[in-house]
């Protein structure tokens, strides 16, 4: 104490410690200030983008977002002196690894080294806020010249409230209130098998029903609770994809909507992959001059101004969107907020996540959103019927979504308009085009799981295959009758199938089997069946108009192929009742001396029919040649009976000699009988052909080879009378 007081009363060193002690002071609170604003500066968005090569997509795509005044310590570390200090600690490798170059492209995604939401996120965003529904419209154009505008508009379903029953309601914010675990088996947890949550006090497990179940049952499957940025996972740092980024740049008018095609070439330039930035702004701007100065040349003269602008702002949506030195690109790190790119809550709410007891994780579009409308400039929006307080009891199944497919009946009317079920016109409710123009590659309603729960099950024994109810020939040509907008249409998903392919399901019906093979017929060796002439050659010598294969009327076989008209004639013959060109060309009618009666014409005699020419369906050959006979018979004898003098010379000579040599008269008779047919009634009233002329018609029935033929098929041979159609 001695000293100290000998020490203070020295004038010269009571000043030397007064001076030093401020000093200290002094320079401690300098050094403390300092090393807190360093500690804060390290942490900013401005030391952060220091190293540039590395950081720019972040830093780029930060500066963009809702938090571009958010500095970066404020979500990666977090306040608390601790956790400062060890991220500080932790950050010293960077001195080393950031100018070695000692890092992957693109950098592995920071989401396991960040705090829990709890700690970062709610210090700004509370949870005990009340958030009502917004609206969001997008304007979207189209890929044509025109760069034609839809509206898609959604009203998001963002409620949030600390009232646990409000909470426990719809909206995208339920799980703000209610715990959710999850297994995820991928770094940036975009594959999660199993998921468990509180519901009603219980726990309830829900597995993807296409999963392995190792994936979730291994020691290393780590169960993490569900927070805010497993969906926001790229809040901070979001990137559009380029042709949305094109459509907000023309909403805005960065981009002249009036300029032809721009956003289809907006669109094919920023959707490719380039090798430097250099390289792509040269690009871009070398395709947008030449395209205008190619195809529009006086809009490239007199609106040289948007078109620069136009280049200019795609190469600004280019560096927002691509990062060619760090393998950055638009859809390099998932955004989870959505389910269109990326799978985002499809996720869970894929449909197939079921539970033990059958039910599924909801896919319902109107749990976070209403259904969405897609709509013109100025075109009302079609509405659900509000007036229903509650959804119909189907509406409440967990997937809903997968069944309303199968469930439509007049009941839906209730409640949406119903124009067009399934379609895309967006003229309803039920033809929404922003549901089923989508490909909606994430959603997972068609896997077995989920059918076997949900698709109507077809009774085996109620099942009812239409019989074939006509009999079956090789030059069959079903689509006369069954095609899609044919009299017997069949189903859509028919369209594929072949002609042979129809007997795998549909069998001959009972009758037509009685009349086709009424006793089994005794096998002979002869088992070529080779179908007869039913017409007259005159007028008819170029086979091939009508039989060609492939052809449109009667086509031959494809074995067929390469045969000439020449060769017709080796197997195929005239039928019994027609005369043959030739006979008709080689005979004339001997002039009658003027003392000789002219004898009466009558029918040529009939040779058997061979059986070896008979087609398998040989009841309706007999019956069509039997009818043609019949009514050449008639004819040749009513014309002989109508001359007097023939009737007086009826004598068994005369008769003779005009059946060895037809007359002309004769022939002539028997040529027009057996051309082709004109019709000689009106069609008023009697456009079914078919009912009167089939080919096993007891009226006035069509050839054999006629009964595939349908009512459109007539009129290609068959030619009108001189009456009124």
């Amino acid at each position: 104490m001695r000293s100290l007081r000998q020490l203070w009363r020295n004038p010269q060193r009571r000043n030397r410690i007064l001076w030093g002690s401020l000093f200290a002071v002094i320079f401690l609170f300098i050094f403390f200030v300092a090393s807190v604003e360093g500690v804060h500066y390290t942490e900013s968005t401005e030391f952060c983008s220091t190293c540039h090569t590395v950081m720019e997509p972040e830093i780029d795509t930060h500066a963009i977002s809702a938090h571009a005044n958010v500095d970066c310590g404020s979500c990666h570390i977090g306040s608390g002196i601790q956790h400062q200090l060890y991220y500080k600690i932790t950050a010293v490798r960077y001195l080393w690894t950031l100018p070695l170059q000692l890092y992957s492209r693109p950098l592995a995604s920071a989401r396991h080294t960040m705090r829990t939401t709890k700690e970062i996120c709610e210090n700004c965003h509370s949870t005990d806020l009340l958030h009502p529904s917004k609206l969001v419209v997008e304007n979207r154009y189209g890929l044509d010249e025109d760069n034609s505008l839809t509206q898609l508009l959604l009203a998001m379903k963002v409620e949030q409230s600390g009232d646990e029953l409000a909470a426990r309601s719809t909206g995208a914010h339920w799980h703000v209130n209610n715990s959710v675990y999850f297994v995820a088996t991928d770094d940036f947890r975009q594959e999660i098998p199993w998921v468990q949550i509180e519901k009603d006090g219980q726990l309830v497990e829900y597995v993807d029903a296409e999963a392995d179940p190792a994936t979730w049952q291994n020691a290393e499957a780590e169960k993490v609770q569900m927070d805010c940025i497993d969906c926001h996972s790229r809040e901070g740092h979001s990137v559009k994809r380029p042709d949305r980024a094109i459509d907000t740049a023309m909403s805005h008018g960065f981009i002249p909507t009036d300029l032809p095609g721009v956003k289809a070439q907006g669109a094919a330039v920023l959707d490719q992959r380039y090798a430097s930035d250099e390289e792509a702004l040269s690009t871009i701007a070398t395709t947008i001059h030449d395209y205008y100065n190619s195809e529009y040349s006086e809009i490239a003269t007199t609106r040289q101004a948007d078109i620069e602008q136009t280049v200019t702002e795609l190469q600004r949506i280019y560096q927002e969107t691509q990062f060619p030195h760090m393998n950055v690109y638009w859809d390099t790190y998932p955004e989870n907020t959505g389910h269109l790119d990326f799978p985002g809550c499809f996720r869970c709410h894929d449909g197939s996540h079921l539970s033990t007891d059958g039910q599924a994780i909801p896919a319902e579009c109107n749990l976070c959103h209403a259904m969405p409308q897609v709509v013109q400039p100025d075109t009302p929006v079609q509405l659900a019927n509000r007036s229903i307080s509650e959804a119909p009891e189907s509406h409440q199944s967990s997937y809903w979504l997968a069944q309303h497919r199968f469930e439509f009946d007049a009941t839906c009317d209730d409640c949406h308009t119903v124009n067009n079920p399934g379609g895309s016109d967006n003229s309803s409710t039920c033809s929404n085009s922003a549901c089923h123009a989508t490909d909606w590659k994430y959603l997972d309603i068609n896997s077995p799981a989920v059918l076997a729960l949900v698709a109507p099950q077809r009774q085996e024994e109620t099942r009812r295959l239409p019989k074939i109810p006509h009999p079956l020939t090789e030059v069959m040509q079903c689509e006369l009758c069954h095609g899609l907008e044919k009299q017997f249409a069949y189903p859509g998903d028919h369209v594929d199938y072949t002609d042979a392919e129809c007997t795998d399901c549909h069998e001959l019906s009972a009758d037509v089997l009685a009349e086709s093979s009424p006793t089994p017929l005794a096998p002979t060796p002869t088992t070529t069946v080779i179908p007869l002439i039913v017409h007259t050659l005159e007028g008819n010598e170029n086979c091939l108009d009508c039989h060609a294969v492939g052809g449109n009327i009667a086509p031959a076989p494809v074995t067929h192929s390469g045969f000439a008209n020449t060769d017709c004639g080796d197997c195929h013959h005239l039928a019994p009742n027609l005369v043959p060109l030739s006979a008709l060309e080689s005979t004339s009618t001997p002039t009658p001396e003027p003392d000789t009666p002219t004898p009466a014409p009558t029918a040529t005699p009939l040779p058997p029919t061979a059986a070896a020419t008979v087609e398998p369906t040989a009841a309706a050959t007999d019956a069509a040649t039997d009818a043609v006979t019949a009514e050449a018979t008639t004819t040749a004898e009513a014309e002989a009976t109508s001359t007097p003098e023939a009737a007086d010379q009826g004598t068994p000579e005369a008769t003779t000699d005009a059946a060895e040599t037809p007359t002309a008269a004769a022939a002539e008779s028997t040529q027009a009988d057996s051309a082709l047919l004109i019709v000689s009634h009106s069609l008023a009233g009697n456009n079914d052909c078919v009912a009167c002329h089939a080919a096993d018609s007891g009226i006035s029935p069509a050839p054999f080879d006629h009964q595939a033929y349908g009512n459109e098929a007539c009129l290609d041979c068959h030619s009108f009378a001189d009456q009124e159609q």
